[in-house]
């Protein structure tokens, strides 16, 4: 399942997995997307547990702060 999916307009820049009884589950979501569902597994932790996240893009380059 992707954004488009969700009726979002979003490039997904996310990948997140969960390990479920009923089988493995992969998304490609846009950040919010991605934020939102970091909610839901939040609430359970028997899934929560198993979910990995990874970044699709590249991190932008940003000069040090300090």
């Amino acid at each position: 399942m992707s954004c488009a999916d969700l009726d979002c307009e979003e490039e997904p820049d996310h990948r997140l997995r969960y390990q479920a009884p009923e089988g493995e589950y992969v998304y490609d979501l846009c950040a919010t997307h991605t934020d939102r569902a970091h909610h839901w597994l939040a609430g359970r932790p028997e899934l929560a547990v198993t979910a990995m996240s990874e970044l699709l893009v590249d991190p932008v380059d940003q000069p040090a702060l300090f």
